[in-house]
């Protein structure tokens, strides 16, 4: 603790008592309604250098603490941790807001709160999806005054590590968080906010260059002091403020393509044909995500040893670096649309809808067009329906955002996914199908709504993006052709073919391909003297709209 003057801090001094106890980390203090009672985390590490925490409380009178206790179930449990408790006064009624990673949660370590009868505490109950994520919420701060909740994450879209947010409500019923942005919130890790009761400064935790360290420029956690300013920056209004020009903009939004978005099977709104949805994106992401531990038992079942461990890290692998990872892109890319609509320009997405091949064609097409309206209703409800406006083409100043749909189903799913409705395991749960079930954002156009031309008036290329080439020997030479279809609605140009060492020769038509009509590459390849599998990549660029077309070659090259 440390004493506040006119002259600033005295020198810390450790806490009088037993609160500090040997071979424990103890931390996170905070104090009941009449500064009579006290709760903390206590983390200490098991045998399996595992850190177990778990939320202790004592008495304060005069100065001085009482022995501290265990706070007993159900706040502390078996086979989970509790921890950064706050506790808070809301007149009629006492919260005590803590993170803890118990069964229940949106995965990793949530925010929960339980209320205080009077003789003890009720069952915690989570907070909800608004706050929690797949990710990590943590050092939950309520502010009676602006009557909202202080948190950190590392999942909502922010700047870097864990970033500070805001959001109004209580319980388990809150408006979507907002990024405090800078100067709060850095590219390192921002944590612990926390507002005085009786003015406007207060205190956060940052590892942010600047902070003293031991090794690194990040390696440690610093106290930092604040002045508070009632209208806190969104990290939109960051990126403005910046004076980043629209263009710098759109290459940061392009550059985020293709985002791509996941979907358990037959989701949203199963066993209908409608083609409308009836829950946005984040509903149907939050539900996918907390059925991680069944895709791992079912993918993983009838396996042993290291194969069933493998099995089981693939899934793992797929939520965290693919369904977690492109939500994140597609907050980014929410955040990069504000800016550019907001300079008055009207964009365009274009969205493809994919499926696994369980269903007929025609119900696969409806069901890849209710998870583009899932994302569509998403972006109508992202960071306080900023967005609805320019869907809906009411914006004051002019711009629009327009959504070009191309639902395809199970045309062009992979051949090695199951379509047998009795093989759950490898039609459902495994890693390759669920590939199949998602939508992409691939395409990002934005100009002055007099500049622009629809999709749907643009050419567009058609071909396999995947061609196998028979198996080569040693140094063998192989021509073959690649068919291009203009599926379009105007004329397709291609300006340039890039293609790599190994390909010899590359000949094609440079004159305009026609609405529905094809074109072809005459291409010849060397196989090369290194054997095994071969693969090359060509590059399209075009009138096309959005990145550059690749097409990738594979072969196997064997002993002559």
């Amino acid at each position: 603790q440390s004493e506040i003057s006119a002259s600033g801090y005295t020198p810390g001094e450790e806490i009088a008592g037993r609160i500090n106890f040997k071979n424990s980390h103890n931390a996170n203090i905070t104090f009941d309604k009449r500064n009579k009672r006290i709760f903390f985390s206590r983390c200490y590490e098991d045998r399996d250098n595992e850190m177990r925490c778990k939320l202790m409380t004592a008495e304060y009178d005069k100065e001085r603490f009482g022995k501290p206790e265990e706070l007993k179930n159900p706040i502390n449990i078996d086979n989970a941790n509790a921890s950064q408790p706050f506790y808070v006064d809301l007149g009629k009624t006492e919260v005590l807001y803590f993170v803890s990673d118990r069964q229940g949660g949106y995965g990793g370590n949530d925010i929960w709160y339980s209320i205080w009868n009077g003789t003890g505490f009720t069952n915690p109950i989570n907070c909800g999806s608004n706050i929690n994520t797949p990710g990590n919420e943590v050092t939950p701060f309520y502010d009676t005054v602006r009557g909202g909740l202080f948190f950190s994450s590392d999942w909502h879209p922010g700047l870097g590590g864990y970033d500070i947010f805001f959001a109004k409500g209580g319980f388990n019923g809150w408006e979507m968080p907002k990024n405090l942005g800078r100067p709060f919130n850095s590219s390192a890790n921002d944590i612990y906010f926390s507002v005085n009761p009786n003015d406007s400064n207060g205190y956060f935790t940052s590892n942010r260059p600047g902070s003293l360290y031991l090794k690194g420029e990040t390696c440690c956690n610093d106290i930092y002091a604040y002045e508070y300013f009632d209208e806190q920056p969104t990290i939109a209004d960051t990126l403005k403020n910046g004076q980043q020009p629209t263009d710098s903009i759109q290459e940061k939004a392009r550059l985020l393509l293709p985002i791509v978005l996941y979907f358990h099977n037959d989701e949203p709104d199963p066993a209908t044909t409608k083609t409308i949805a009836s829950k946005h994106y984040k509903q149907t992401l939050d539900e996918y995500t907390k059925m991680k531990e069944i895709y791992r038992f079912e993918y993983a079942k009838g396996l042993k040893g290291q194969e069933k461990e493998e099995a089981m890290l693939d899934i793992d692998s797929f939520f965290v670096e693919h369904v977690q990872s492109g939500y994140e892109k597609l907050n980014r890319l929410i955040d990069y649309l504000t800016i550019d609509l907001q300079h008055g320009n009207s964009v365009q997405l274009l969205i493809k809808g994919f499926c696994s091949p369980l269903h007929t064609s025609e119900y696969n097409i409806n069901l890849s067009k209710r998870r583009i309206s899932s994302l569509k209703k998403y972006l109508e409800y992202a960071n306080d329906s900023v967005l609805f406006p320019y869907l809906n083409h009411t914006a004051e100043n002019g711009a629009k955002l327009m959504i070009y749909e191309d639902p395809v189903g199970e045309e062009m799913s992979s051949p090695f996914v199951s379509d047998n409705p009795n093989d759950i395991r490898n039609a459902v749960y495994s890693r390759v199908a669920a590939f199949e079930r998602r939508i992409e954002i691939v395409m990002y156009v934005a100009d002055h709504d007099s500049n622009l031309v629809a999709f749907s008036d643009m050419p567009a290329i058609q071909t396999d993006k995947y061609i196998t080439i028979d198996t080569m020997e040693q140094d063998q030479k192989v021509l073959f052709k690649i068919e291009i279809t203009n599926s379009g609605k105007s004329e397709l140009i291609i300006h340039t073919v890039d293609f790599d060492k190994q390909f010899l020769w590359i000949e094609w038509d440079n004159t305009p391909v026609l609405q529905e009509e094809t074109t072809v590459f005459n291409v010849l390849v060397r196989a090369g003297s290194q054997l095994g599998k071969w693969m090359q990549t060509v590059v399209v660029e075009s009138n096309v709209p959005g990145k550059p077309f690749q097409i990738k070659l594979d072969s196997y090259v064997k002993a002559k």
